[in-house]
């Protein structure tokens, strides 16, 4: 296929290692570590089992990448609770550099919302300008600590949640700036509720992580081939060189389905 294809590790996982091992006996060549999950917390692991990782990792031929936790909000509007958000993500980080992780996907995150009479109001539409601030001083503080404790780890961020047009543009000039990446979910974007994927198509060449999943009438992260989303048509644009493509979908022997789908549709 010329396609680096992995699986997303959460739910129902062990460690690390196990997490490895699993990716490589379904014939996957990559795997998209969950930090929202307890079990790949950086405190577990010290020096000799990040080594074993690192071992591990080099024998196996499958490529190590992160999810960062979905808790914590690159734009929250309470400063100590943004800066603390952050605080955790220098740890992955460094986690990350320690296992030669090649990305970390990242969410933007989103402020409260309120529902109203007819659709919902979000905190962060009446304060954009602040909003946007945050985001750049967080994306920009994650690269410098990035090229210092993992300077081969890109960091991509992905639409996920809340993806207004002001985000997608504080993200366009983010990138004139900096080396900051893009995962490209597919699924998330099917129903193009912001516009995304015209801004995808843009920036083809920052995307480094594709999330894969379906979409039907039952929602997102559905077993590949069970929906409508055109994967064969995505997967020809984004192309194969220096981009990850991580099956979302969930428990793990859901994915593998998925994968074995994915096989006869690419």
């Amino acid at each position: 296929m010329g396609y680096v294809i992995g699986y997303a590790a959460s739910l129902g996982e062990k460690d690390v290692i196990s997490a490895i091992e699993y990716a490589r006996l379904s014939g996957f060549e990559a795997v998209e570590l969950s930090m929202n999950m307890p079990c790949f917390f950086p405190e577990r692991y010290g020096h000799e089992e990040r080594k074993s990782i690192l071992g591990f990792k080099r024998e196996s031929g499958i490529e190590i990448t992160l999810h960062a936790p979905e808790d914590i909000s690159l734009v929250s509007l309470h400063e100590s609770v943004r800066k603390a958000g952050i605080s955790r993500l220098k740890e992955i980080i460094e986690f990350a550099g320690s296992i030669d992780a090649s990305r970390m996907t990242l969410h933007t995150g989103a402020t409260p919302y309120f529902t109203l009479v007819e659709g919902v109001g979000y905190v962060q539409d009446e304060y954009i300008r602040e909003v946007v601030s945050n985001l750049k001083e967080s994306i920009g503080t994650l690269v410098c600590v990035a090229s210092e404790l993992a300077p081969n780890l890109k960091l991509c961020i992905e639409n996920s949640g809340y993806f207004p047009w002001y985000i997608q543009k504080a993200l366009s000039e983010i990138m004139e700036l900096h080396d900051v990446f893009l995962t490209w979910d597919i699924g998330h974007s099917y129903e193009n509720r912001y516009g995304e994927q015209h801004f995808f198509e843009q920036n083809l060449e920052r995307i480094k992580t594709c999330h894969l999943h379906d979409f039907n009438e039952h929602g997102d992260h559905k077993i590949i081939g069970s929906g409508h989303v055109d994967f064969k048509g995505h997967m020809e644009k984004m192309g194969s060189h220096d981009v990850v493509y991580i099956v979302e979908v969930r428990p793990r022997d859901n994915a593998k389905r998925s994968f074995d789908n994915l096989r006869n549709i690419i």
